[in-house]
């Protein structure tokens, strides 16, 4: 039997076909950034004969460009201590024990944070009520540990109750760094990571979210995966965004400083951006 045609798909979406050899090749222009599945089917004498194994893919954008998604993009001016966002104006307000350390906010108490408004920028469903990808990422380093070993790094979840929580990203002791969101009904899922934390030195970590799925990274590496069940639909709440602490309840600051905390709003960046932003230890900027 002879082979008379080969079929593409991306997804289980046909994307193209050959009927004539080499039937091994096959050149696709990707689509837009994403995790893709691609698979083939042969056909002998018209008839399918076989199904190859997947190959999973990610088409990631160029890393200059990687920002240009941003909603928010917050880093400390150096000169006036101001929290700015370069992206959308979004500015924050600085509270309790607060210093500059260069390009570092550096908290220095139970109260200190930096707090901005609630806006649609930083809930991730879009105006039909469908979920949005997206990514949350921030550089930090833990100087020391409050009694209850855990920190807040960046939260949207400003009392825990229904119409306010959304989503944090946080560290304790137990769980490790672990991101949590909620849905129209105030449940909630959570990917984590149990990877220990070193005192002075500085880390990035980002989570994203491709198609439902969620990516948690450390340094540009992933560290956990997490497939959110169908059906789970992130909420657009009223909580204020807040850096560095949550004032939900006590005990929840970073002893330590951060920097260059990003909201990325339609679009979850896939382990190669991670590690491209992430660039060696070296993290790039806008």
């Amino acid at each position: 039997m002879a082979i008379t045609k080969v079929e593409f798909y991306k997804d289980n979406t046909l994307i193209g076909s050959r009927t004539s050899a080499p039937f091994d090749s096959f050149t696709w222009t990707s689509g837009p950034p994403g995790i893709y599945s691609l698979t083939s089917k042969v056909f002998h004498d018209g008839i399918m004969s076989g199904v190859s194994e997947p190959i999973n893919i990610e088409v990631a954008i160029a890393t200059t460009n990687l920002f240009d998604y941003a909603v928010a993009y917050w880093k400390m001016n150096e000169l006036t201590g101001q929290t700015l966002d370069s992206v959308n104006g979004h500015l924050g307000t600085p509270n309790g024990s607060m210093s500059r350390d260069g390009e570092w906010y550096s908290y220095g108490g139970l109260n200190a944070y930096v707090e901005f408004p609630d806006s649609d920028d930083f809930s991730f469903v879009d105006v039909n009520g469908n979920n949005t990808d997206f990514t949350i990422k921030t550089e930090f380093v833990v100087e020391g540990w409050n009694y209850k070993d855990r920190f807040w790094l960046v939260s949207k979840i400003e009392e825990n109750q229904a119409g306010v929580s959304e989503w944090q990203l946080t560290y304790s002791d137990n769980s490790g760094l672990y991101f949590s969101i909620w849905d129209v009904n105030n449940n909630y899922h959570l990917i984590n990571s149990t990877t220990s934390l070193n005192l002075n030195q500085e880390y990035m970590v980002d989570v994203s979210c491709i198609n439902n799925v969620l990516y948690l990274r450390l340094d540009g590496v992933r560290v956990a995966t997490y497939t959110l069940p169908a059906g789970f639909q992130f909420y657009n709440g009223t909580s204020v965004v807040q850096l560095g602490n949550s004032t939900r309840t006590t005990n929840l600051n970073l002893i330590g400083k951060q920097k260059e905390t990003t909201i990325i709003n339609g679009y979850g960046w896939t382990d190669a951006d991670s590690a491209e932003v992430w660039n060696n230890g070296n993290p790039i900027t806008i």
